[in-house]
């Protein structure tokens, strides 16, 4: 049995007979098939125009929307890099005030405990250099958590869009 397709490729009509897959048609040719065009039918000049200036004016609504999204996006940004940076200063100014005292304190107390200066001096130093090789570590380690990623999407025009993780 053989299918339509090939029934249609396989037919041989001339122009003067009926297209029985193109029932539309009084002449049976390929162009007949589509109705009636009139010249209605095809866009003007003026709807051409119109339609790019529609594309022209929405292309740059959204230039503009991008541009607003990056502006607060930076806005952002620099807020927090000020908030950071001083709240960093006060973290480290107290952190300093504290450290001296403890080592002030842990420095006395070694002294009242019979050591010379020179060792209560070597043992600061050693306990000092532990705690701060940890906090390198710990900064380090912190570093890798620091992102840029939401001006990136904002410049490629995917802010406030979710990534789909699997």
């Amino acid at each position: 049995m053989s299918t339509n397709k090939e029934q249609f490729h396989n037919a041989a009509y001339g122009s003067n007979e009926t297209n029985p897959y193109c029932p539309a048609s009084d002449t049976g040719r390929a162009d007949s098939c589509a109705d009636e065009k009139r010249p209605d039918d095809d866009a003007t000049f003026k709807e051409t125009l119109n339609a790019f200036k529609n594309v022209y004016a929405q292309k740059k609504a959204e230039v503009e929307a991008l541009s607003e999204v990056m502006a607060a996006e930076t806005e952002l940004v620099k807020k927090s890099l000020v908030v950071t940076a001083l709240s960093l200063l006060a973290s480290f100014t107290f952190a300093c005030c504290c450290w001296l005292v403890i080592n002030v304190a842990l420095g006395i107390a070694l002294h009242h405990a019979g050591l010379h200066f020179a060792w209560s001096s070597l043992v600061l130093i050693i306990i000092n250099g532990c705690l701060a090789a940890f906090a390198f570590t710990v900064a380090k380690n912190a570093y890798k958590h620091l992102t840029f990623m939401p001006i990136v999407r904002a410049f490629i025009g995917k802010a406030g869009v979710e990534e789909d993780v699997h």
